[in-house]
């Protein structure tokens, strides 16, 4: 049998068929690295299944941004008046509170970023149902080519947020969202 052995040996040489004094290292010292290795790996393991803070708090507020209140407006001029409207896109009620509309020549927008600010009051719930409103009518002063404004509104958590718009009054009177040349700042949307 022992003859039969030492003939498969070197007919049939194989991976795994080593003489034990030809193992380079102690295998004492080959199973300590073996569970130092599988420790490190389980600590790793540990760390990327234990609950991150601010992977939960960025997953939480994405929920909330996508569940949150997002107005809208603009309108058209009827009469010399421009009908303000606003609406929501969002998923949860919104609270306006204030608003502001101004009225500029091309010129005079595309020369500067003008300021808007919390002119007009307008207290009031704006659900989420994407109808538009019409909350005022303003007086459209002679040579105006431009109309731009913003609103003011808290979502369901008591944030803060502004839409900001920029329209150009067509010969139709209908306005057009297509200002050209025109600081980004008077369409943001936050």
């Amino acid at each position: 049998m022992a003859a039969s052995m030492h003939n498969v040996l070197h007919s049939h040489p194989a991976v795994g068929w080593m003489r034990a004094d030809r193992i380079a290292t102690d295998p004492a010292t080959t199973i300590r690295k073996v569970r130092k290795d599988n420790e490190e790996l389980f600590d790793a393991m540990a760390k990327l299944l234990k609950p991150n803070n601010e992977a939960a708090e960025a997953t939480a507020e994405f929920a909330r941004n996508a569940e949150r209140a997002y107005l809208t407006g603009g309108g058209d001029v009827e009469s010399s008046f421009f009908r303000l409207e606003v609406a929501n896109l969002g998923k949860s009620a919104a609270f306006l509170s204030h608003y502001d509309v101004r009225f500029k020549t091309l010129g005079e927008v595309q020369a500067r970023s003008l300021q808007v600010r919390r002119r007009y009051h307008f207290k009031h719930l704006i659900a989420a149902d994407n109808k538009t409103r019409v909350i005022d009518r303003i007086a459209v002063p002679s040579n105006s080519e431009i109309v731009f404004g913003a609103f003011w509104y808290r979502d369901i958590e008591k944030r803060e947020h502004i839409f900001r718009f920029i329209l150009r009054i067509a010969q139709d009177t209908h306005t057009r969202p297509d200002v050209a040349g025109v600081d980004s700042s008077y369409s943001h949307w936050d």
